[in-house]
C-alpha cells in the first residue's frame, strides 16, 4: 500500500523464546535486565519480510525502543546467553527493603493437580525448565547474503556489535539490500547481518536515528533506518507510524507507516511531546520518551492507590512486560501486600487481582489510559506474578511494553517529536488517513507543556483510600512507613553511586 501514501504491515503475535529490551540511555546497553526465567512471557510481535534478490523470508521483532535493523546470517554462530547481573541488583534492593517474603515456586512434586487452565497470557508451567532450552538462532528465518545478487557490503561502516543488559549479544557486519513487505519494497536498505548472537530472532528497530548504534561509534554518524528510508523513497510523506497490537487473544495486529487509522481508537487522539533527558548531551531526543505523571490502582472506583510521580516513559513494542522505577513499583507492591520471589525476579500477588473489578490508570499530561489489572498478572499453577515490575536500572524511567500497549492506540511522529494516543478500540473496520505533516485529528493534551520529571519520590506522593485495598484493613497498614522510605532512599543512592 505504499503507493497510497502509507504502508500497512501485519504484525504477528508470536510465541517463542525471544529476548526483551530495557531502555537505558547509556550507550546502547538496552535489553530487559529483569530475570529471563519467565522468558518474557514467550510472546512478542514480529513482521514478516523478504530480503535480497531471491526473496529470503524471515521474521523480525518490531521494536519502537531501538533504531537498528539486524537479521541473523544463515551461518550464524549461536552462543549461550549469559545471565544479567541487573536482576540480582533488583533482588538485592527488594530484599534490603523487606517487601514481603521470598517465596519460591512449588517443586515439580508439589501441586500436580494445580491449575493448568492458564490463559493465553499465562506463564508456562515449566518456567524454570525452559531456561535450559535453546532454540537455533535461525528459528524464525535467516539471510544468506552470498545468495543475493543485490546485496552490498558497507565496508566503511564499523563492525556491528551490541551487548544487552539481559546477556544477549549480537555481532556482525553492515550491508544494504532490498527488503519487501508484501507487495511493497524498500531498496538500498541498511541493516546488519549477525554472524554471532544469542537471540533466535532479529530486530526491526524503528526508533529515532540518533539512537542508532553507529551514532556512538568511533566516527559517529546516522543513516536512513527503516521509517526514514520509507520517507526518502516517497512511500510515506512523514516519518511517522501507528501501532495497533489488537487484543490479547488476537493473532495479529497492524503497524501502519505514514498514516493513522481512526477506527482503532475511542474518543480523540491526544498528543504529548517526546522529551530529552536533562542529563543528555544531545540537543535532540534520542529515544521516544514521554512523561508519565502517575498511576492509579483502583477496585471498582471504591478503593485505590494513587502514586503521583512524573517520570519519563518509553512505549516499547519490543517489551512484553512493563517496568516502573524502583520506588514506584515498591510503593505499589507494598500496598498490594505483594511478596518478592527471587527465583522469578517478580512479585507474587494474590490471584484475585485478575478479577475484572481491578484496574490501573496511567496518566500522561492529562491523557488517562485505563488498563484492566489482569493484563499485568500472569499465573503459573497456583502462583500469580505481577508483570508490572521494577526497572532495576538507576534511571528513573518507566518502560511500558505490550501488556500496556494492547490497551492503547499510539501514533509516533518522529519528524515532529510527538506521540499521540487514545484508548484502543478492537475492530476490523478501517478509517485510514495519511499523515501529510502532523497527526490528523489529534489535539494537544491538556498538560502538553508539563514536561518536568522527578528524580525522587516524597512519601506524600503515595495516597490510598480510607479503607485501603483489602476489606476491613486499616489505611495505616498500606501507607509507606518512614523507615521504609529512609531505607529506599539509601538503597537508590547506593545504586546511583
Amino acid at each position: 500500500m505504499g503507493s497510497s501514501g502509507y504502508l500497512h504491515i501485519p504484525i504477528k503475535r508470536t510465541v517463542g523464546t525471544s529476548f526483551k529490551r530495557n531502555a537505558s540511555e547509556d550507550a546502547m546497553a538496552k535489553r530487559d535486565s529483569v530475570s529471563l526465567t519467565i522468558k518474557n512471557e514467550r510472546v512478542f510481535y514480529s513482521a514478516l519480510l523478504s530480503v535480497g534478490s531471491n526473496n529470503q523470508e524471515l521474521n523480525l521483532i518490531v521494536d519502537t525502543g531501538s533504531s537498528d535493523a539486524w537479521i541473523p546470517s544463515s551461518d550464524v554462530q549461536c552462543i549461550m546467553r549469559t545471565y544479567s547481573v541487573s536482576s540480582n541488583s533488583l533482588t538485592r534492593a527488594v530484599s534490603h527493603l523487606k517487601v514481603g517474603n521470598d517465596n519460591a515456586l512449588p517443586s515439580d512434586s508439589e501441586d500436580q493437580n494445580g491449575d493448568s487452565n492458564a490463559s493465553s497470557d499465562s506463564v508456562d508451567a515449566n518456567i524454570r525448565a525452559s531456561l535450559s532450552l535453546s532454540n537455533p538462532c535461525t528459528s524464525y528465518g535467516s539471510f544468506d547474503h552470498t545468495q543475493s545478487t543485490s546485496f552490498n557490503f558497507n565496508l566503511s561502516a564499523p563492525m556491528f556489535y551490541l551487548a544487552y543488559l539481559d546477556g544477549t549479544t549480537v555481532r556482525g557486519f553492515w550491508g544494504t539490500d532490498t527488503v519487501k513487505f508484501g507487495s511493497s519494497s524498500v531498496s538500498d536498505f541498511s541493516f546488519a547481518v549477525a554472524n554471532l548472537t544469542s537471540s533466535d530472532m532479529g530486530v526491526l528497530g524503528i526508533g529515532l536515528a540518533d539512537l542508532e548504534s553507529t551514532s556512538i561509534s568511533a566516527r559517529p554518524y546516522t543513516y536512513e533506518n527503516f521509517p526514514i528510508r520509507l520517507k526518502a523513497t516517497g512511500q510515506i510523506q512523514t516519518n511517522a507510524y501507528s501501532l495497533y497490537l489488537n487484543d490479547v487473544t488476537a493473532k495479529e495486529g497492524v503497524l501502519l507507516f505514514g498514516a493513522v487509522d481512526h477506527a482503532k481508537y475511542i474518543g480523540t487522539l491526544q498528543s504529548v511531546p517526546v522529551v530529552r533527558l536533562a542529563d543528555s548531551y544531545m540537543s535532540k531526543p534520542r529515544r521516544l520518551l514521554i512523561v508519565m505523571h502517575g498511576i492509579l490502582f483502583a477496585a471498582d472506583d471504591e478503593e485505590s492507590i494513587r502514586i503521583d510521580k512524573p517520570v519519563v516513559a518509553l512505549l516499547d513494542s519490543g517489551s512484553t512486560f512493563s517496568y516502573l522505577p524502583l520506588d514506584i513499583i515498591l510503593a505499589l507492591a507494598n500496598n498490594l501486600k505483594a511478596t518478592w520471589n527471587k527465583d522469578m525476579s517478580l512479585f507474587n500477588v494474590e490471584c484475585d487481582l485478575r478479577n475484572s473489578r481491578y484496574s490501573v490508570t496511567f496518566s500522561f499530561s492529562g491523557i488517562q489510559i485505563k488498563v484492566p489489572f489482569s493484563n499485568f498478572v500472569v499465573m503459573s499453577r497456583r502462583n500469580c506474578y505481577l508483570t508490572l515490575t521494577g526497572n532495576p536500572s538507576t534511571s528513573q524511567e518507566a518502560i511500558l511494553g505490550d501488556n500496556f500497549l494492547r490497551n492503547v492506540y499510539v501514533t509516533y511522529d518522529l519528524d515532529n517529536y510527538e506521540v499521540a494516543m487514545a484508548p484502543v478500540k478492537y475492530t476490523t473496520q478501517q478509517d485510514i488517513e495519511v499523515i501529510s505533516s502532523t497527526i490528523p485529528q489529534a489535539r494537544r493534551a491538556a498538560g502538553y507543556s508539563s514536561t518536568s520529571v522527578a528524580t525522587s519520590m516524597d512519601p506524600s506522593a503515595v495516597s490510598t483510600t480510607r479503607n485501603g485495598l483489602r476489606k476491613n484493613a486499616a489505611e495505616s497498614q498500606y501507607r509507606m512507613a518512614p523507615l521504609f522510605w529512609a531505607i529506599l532512599w539509601l538503597v537508590v543512592s547506593l545504586l546511583v553511586l
